[in-house]
């Protein structure tokens, strides 16, 4: 049994000492893990809370930029700016616009083009812009909202900053195109730095960090607590697994353990901004959060091998019997008091209160750590030292020492307490508010061995009553008191302030702890409501109330502090009512004189306040602007002015503008003119504005406007303005003079008649400029009259600037003012030069006229007369042998009378009283036949070159009397551009022209053309010139010399059958004329087949009957007897009624009728109409010496009449009369020809 006994002791000692393990292992695991959710629970509130933050002023940022886009005003300046150019006024304009949203919050506002290039910058300095803004202004023109830019840097040390992108279109379109973005910058340093800093508790290592992802790395966006200048330049990569911030931009949000930047262990909360690539990590070191709790554990493994020590020794005690248990007993005491010692230390150094043990003779004996840390001595320093050297106290009030407890306590023996405002000084200097108490240390037998000093930091409570009692507004923390229904019905003063005690009357120790109703019974419920709301719902409510107990108006903001209980804050606003009423009587008494003396005026007044707002306006303009009195007074008129006024103007963004402007810059006056647009009761007016800042009373910093209608006199200036613009864009020219005859003002039509500019003119003497005026009237009798109010129109003969000649209808007119003095002459001048041109020219013309149509009577007359002594030449030589004498005689006739027959032609020529014949011609063969005629017409000086193609293969379709009206007009006008002699030479040829457009000169007839040349020696033509050369009537001639219509005749003919002119020509160096006819290869004749050649008929007229009618009966004898030589059977008429009674008489049996076109009465035309009627197979053959008017206007080259040009031979005859009866045309007359 003694053998077992160790064994059993020993188990039963074993058996405690691992239960104790176990609770003590227990125990631990549950208070870390408790301590461990507190810490994750904290990091995750702080870090949420920070996330909110952040999140909230972005947000606040966005609202800021979509109010920016609302702004009525400013796409209206950044449209001027952005179109009209950098100018001062629109960047002022801009600026003005811009200053109103950056304030205090942003630093600078810059203005992109859609490039994303900065065009404005409200600062001096114009910031660079960083690379990823171009993309994210795509996508903000594209979502049509504004986004916020990445923190960003400005080059190398650049202050970290961030802005705000607001685009904005060219027009109100959802699909306009952008016109330019806003970026409101604002530095970090502003508020995203300062939330980082941060953090909500006392801490040595927690910090909050803001970083994005940058490739392969993570960019630390701002400070950090523990690295200096780390912002945009700490990178970490993003490899390392447990760094925090490389969870977050893996995707990771919550709680998470990891090791930061420093290698420390740290315990974070990480999640990604929400709409940004910003990442915000919330942590503090694990071995910070977890200090007290390795404090506690040092305390449970103390206290547990304390114990299992005291067990063991226990043990060991009961193990030595007897002869040691004194021993035993003193050694377990020993332990005991070890251990209550240790665990007295622990205990102390736990506590958050500072404790510090002082023996009798005032050194201090033991302090635990909190109040080493108060007082900045350690616990091993300040063991032995006198607790005054560091204990230091003093008075806050006096700054003298404060009376040593220590002392009192020794002295009095009771536990006593610090005086108020007593102050801790640390060794280092820091004071810090203080209070508690010291309490005696006694000994069994009741002495005071030393003494315990306890006391608190103070400092944040200190604050905290500061403000409570030096707060200006009234401040009172309350109860709320429900009834048995829990119903809230009153409530309960738990402190007050002395300013709420110098506001309301009420002392503290009358209201403190008693309810609202006990105080004051009258008090109104709506007072209880309103609070129980505010503890109900825990939403801040700011209300205005008046207390009828009291006799005050308060401005009260309650809010709750805690279940059941709130807190409130008194403004006192009686005096501010109490002149809020006065003012209101005095604004009536102001609206009284001002509705009875300013309704009355026709000009329009507003007066403004120092806000901007209407204070009054009159009726006048609520008339002209449409407005109504009661709802505009007491608006903000720059809210007025967008939404009302601006919009009634004409241009309402310049209205707004000049207004907005002078609001802006309050100091000096302002006037302009607008005109107001009908709209309803409004009427259409013209306004001028003027306005002014109010300077003294009680709209001082105000401005009033005044509008008055200028309507009557913009409608006489535009009257004015009217008149003016009529005589400048007159016709006429103007001329006005002074009373001493000096020139005042011309127009721009007497600019452009006369070659002189106004600057050339005004202010000379007209003396220069009517010198047939002023020859006319050499003794002043147009003057003289003309003072006396006389008007004169007369023709004057002036030189323009160039020295040609001006011809002008003048009218003079003089002008008096009201006085009847006379003030100015007024010439209204019309140019006469060109219509007295046309003049001469239809003058020349007429002449032309008479003298062709004496010259077409002359030939006419003429060929009558050849006709019959040719025909009887040509009847008598048939008649007589050719050996007779008479017969030479006859033939001798015959060719004068064929020489007389072409100068008649040439009469005729000029005449245009010829018919039109064209036919296939060679060109050499014509113009040689004139060459006889154009030397003659050249004259001696001028020599005539004449260079034939010598092909005969190529043909021209025209009549030869053309072409020698060609060779005839272009021979004299190279004669005349030859004064001195000359060369003139005239060649033909054939050439291939391409296909050409038809643009009526060089219209396109065929590709082979037969070319016309005519050049000479002569002076040669300008280009001026050569683009009229053509032109009818256009001459460059001396009066008197030529009509102009010689090269119109010509380009007339060519275009009429079917070709074009090509001209060269040059100043000095003569003029080249190449006329183009469209060309015609000849055809190769029939071969005859062979045998003896046909004979022709002698007598082709056998069996047939032609009635002829001829008024001269010379010629009517002539053509009888060569018809009936051809054998054919003549009826003769001289008249035409002969001529009806013959065709009733014969009828069907006449074959042809034979008719002169120019008779006495009834012409040839009438006549063959007239016949036809009864004989419509009836066969005609016209003839004549020249065609006349009656012959174009009646058209009678129709189908199947033939015509005969007299004198004619019995040949031409018989083929003319042969052709008509077979039906086939003879010749085609024109309607017109130029001459």
């Amino acid at each position: 049994m003694r053998r077992l006994r160790p064994l059993v002791f020993g188990g039963v000692v074993l058996a405690l000492l691992l239960a104790l393990s176990g609770g003590v292992v227990w125990f631990y695991r549950l208070e870390y893990r408790h301590l461990r959710q507190q810490a994750v629970g904290q990091i995750l509130t702080i870090g949420q809370s920070k996330a909110r933050e952040l999140t909230h002023f972005l947000e606040q940022h966005i609202e800021d930029g979509e109010l920016l886009m609302e702004d009525p005003f400013l796409p209206g300046a950044l449209r001027a700016f952005m179109t009209e150019g950098d100018r001062t006024e629109t960047r002022a304009a801009l600026a003005q616009m811009l200053r109103r949203h950056v304030g205090r919050r942003y630093q600078n506002a810059l203005v992109l083009d859609p490039a994303g290039r900065p065009v404005f910058s409200f600062t001096p300095r114009t910031p660079a812009v960083d690379a990823g803004i171009p993309p994210l202004l795509r996508q903000a023109f594209a979502a049509q909202r504004p986004l916020l830019t990445d923190l960003h840097v400005d080059g190398q040390g650049g202050n970290p900053h961030y802005g705000l992108l607001v685009p904005f279109l060219a027009s109100d379109r959802t699909d306009a195109a952008p016109l330019a973005a806003v970026v409101l910058i604002r530095s970090a340093d502003a508020v995203i730095h300062p939330l980082l800093r941060s953090w909500p508790v006392p801490t040595l290592t927690a910090e909050t960090t803001l970083s994005r992802r940058d490739g392969q790395e993570v960019l630390f966006l701002g400070p950090v607590r523990h690295r200096v200048d780390a912002a945009f330049k700490l990178r970490l990569p993003l490899a390392r697994d447990r760094l925090p911030e490389g969870r977050a931009a893996r995707g990771y949000q919550g709680v998470v353990e990891g090791i930061d930047y420093r290698e420390r262990e740290v315990l974070a909360y990480v999640t990604q901004v929400p709409h940004t690539p910003w990442l915000l990590v919330a942590k503090q070191d694990r071995d910070e959060l977890f200090a007290d709790w390795r404090q506690r554990s040092r305390m449970i493994l103390v206290g547990f091998w304390s114990l299992a020590l005291g067990i063991i020794g226990l043990a060991a005690m009961v193990w030595q019997r007897a002869d040691r248990v004194h021993g035993r007993r003193i050694h377990e005491q020993e332990s005991r008091l070890q251990s209550l010692s240790v665990e007295k230390s622990l205990i102390l150094d736990s506590i958050g209160d500072a404790v510090i043990a002082v023996q009798a003779d005032g050194s201090i004996r033991y302090m635990n750590r909190t109040a080493a840390e108060l007082t900045g001595w350690p616990e091993t320093e300040a063991e032995g030292r006198p607790l005054t050297e560091v204990f230091r106290i003093i008075n806050a009030e006096t700054r003298l020492p404060a009376e040593n407890p220590v002392d009192k306590v020794m002295r009095l023996g009771v536990v006593v307490g610090l005086a108020n405002h007593t102050v801790l000084v640390a060794r280092d200097g820091t004071e810090r508010p203080i209070t508690d108490s010291a309490a005696p240390i006694r000994n069994a037998k009741g002495g005071v061995d030393g003494v315990v000093l306890v006391f608190r930091d103070q400092s944040i409570e200190h604050d905290y009553r500061t403000l409570f009692q030096r707060m200006l507004n009234g401040f009172a923390v309350h109860e709320l008191i429900y009834d048995t229904a829990g119903r809230p019905v009153d409530y309960r003063f738990l402190s007050v302030n002395p300013a709420f005690e110098r506001l309301t009357g009420l002392q503290a120790e009358k209201v403190v702890g008693r309810s609202i109703m006990t105080v004051l019974p009258q008090t109104e419920p709506e007072w209880i409501d309103s609070y129980a709301k505010v503890v109900q719902t825990s939403q801040p409510l700011v209300m205005e109330r008046y207390s009828r107990e009291l006799d005050r108006h308060f401005l009260v903001t309650a809010f709750q502090t805690g279940p059941r209980h709130f807190a409130t804050i008194f403004h006192d606003v009686t005096d501010r009512k109490r002149m809020e009423r006065e003012l209101i009587a005095s604004e009536r008494k102001f609206r009284s004189l001002t509705d009875d003396v300013l309704d009355n005026t026709e000009a329009a007044v507003c007066v403004l306040d120092a806000s901007c707002r209407v204070v009054w306006l009159n009726r006048a303009m609520e008339r002209y602007f449409g407005l109504d009195r009661d709802r505009a007074i007491g608006q903000d008129n720059r809210l007025l002015i967008a939404g009302h006024t601006a919009k009634a103007v004409e241009d309402p963004e310049a209205f707004a503008r000049r207004l907005l402007a002078s609001y802006a810059d309050n100091t000096s006056a302002e006037m302009f003119e607008c005109h107001v647009l009908p709209h309803g009761d409004r009427a259409d007016r013209w306004l001028q504005h003027w306005s002014q800042p109010i300077e003294a009373g009680i709209y001082a910093g105000g401005r009033i406007e005044h509008y008055y209608d200028i309507s009557e006199r913009k409608r006489s200036e535009l009257e004015l303005r009217r008149l003016l613009l009529a005589i400048e864009q007159s016709g006429d020219s103007v001329m006005v003079l002074d009373a001493d005859r000096t020139i005042r003002y011309v127009n721009q039509a007497f600019e452009q008649t006369t070659g002189f500019t106004r600057g050339e003119v005004v202010g000379r003497p007209i003396d220069g400029f009517a010198a047939s005026l002023l020859a006319d009237d050499r003794n002043g009798e147009i003057w003289r009259r003309a003072a006396q109010g006389k008007r004169f129109r007369l023709r004057m003969h002036n030189r323009r600037k160039d020295g040609t000649d001006l011809a002008e209808d003048v009218s003079i007119a003089p002008v008096f003012d009201k006085d009847g003095r006379l003030v100015n002459y007024v010439f209204v001048s019309h140019d006469e030069t060109a219509q007295l041109r046309m003049e001469e020219e239809l003058q020349q013309a007429q002449r032309l006229e008479s003298t062709a149509l004496l010259a077409g009577g002359i030939a006419h007359d003429f060929n009558n007369m050849l006709g019959v002594i040719l025909g009887n030449a040509e009847l008598a030589l048939e008649t007589i042998e050719r050996e007779n004498p008479a017969y030479g005689c006859l033939q001798a006739i015959q060719k004068a009378g064929n020489l007389s027959v072409a100068i008649t032609q040439q009469l005729l020529t000029f005449a245009s009283r010829q018919i039109v014949k064209p036919r296939e011609l060679e060109l050499d063969v014509v113009v040689k036949d004139q060459l006889k005629m154009l030397r003659h017409l050249l004259g001696e000086r001028s020599r005539l070159v004449w260079r034939p193609a010598g092909s005969h293969d190529w043909l021209v379709k025209v009549d030869p009397n053309q072409i020698m009206q060609i060779l005839t007009n272009l021979c004299l006008n190279a004669r005349d551009a030859m004064p001195d002699g000359g060369t003139l030479t005239i060649a033909t040829g054939r050439v291939q022209v391409p296909g050409r457009s038809d643009d009526g000169e060089t219209a396109r007839a065929a590709d082979d053309y037969v070319t016309l040349k005519v050049s000479d020696t002569g002076a040669g033509m300008d280009t001026g010139t050569q683009a009229r050369m053509f032109e009818p009537f256009f001459t460059t001639k001396t009066r008197g010399r030529g009509s102009g219509l010689g090269l119109a005749t010509v380009h007339g003919i060519v275009q009429q059958n079917g070709g074009f002119i090509r001209v060269r020509s040059r100043i000095g160096a003569g003029t080249e004329l190449t006329i183009h006819l469209p060309a015609i290869r000849r055809a190769v004749p029939a071969a005859d087949p062979p045998g003896r050649a046909a004979e022709p008929d002698q007598q082709p007229g056998r069996g047939r009957t032609v009635l002829v009618v001829e008024d001269e009966v010379a010629i009517l004898k002539v053509c009888r007897a060569m018809l009936e030589r051809l054998g054919f059977r003549v009826l003769p008429a001289a008249t035409q009624q002969a001529a009806c009674r013959l065709a009733d008489r014969h009828g069907a049996s006449i074959d042809l009728l034979l008719t002169d076109v120019m008779m006495p009465g009834m012409n040839g035309i009438e006549l063959a109409r007239h016949l036809r009627q009864s004989h419509p197979a009836l066969k005609v053959l016209f003839m004549s010496g020249y065609t006349d008017d009656v012959v174009a206007r009646q058209d009678i080259m129709e189908a199947g009449v033939c015509f005969l040009q007299k004198p004619f031979t019995s040949e031409s005859l018989a083929a003319s009369v042969q052709a008509a009866l077979q039906g086939r045309a003879g010749a085609i007359l024109p309607r017109s020809s130029p001459v």
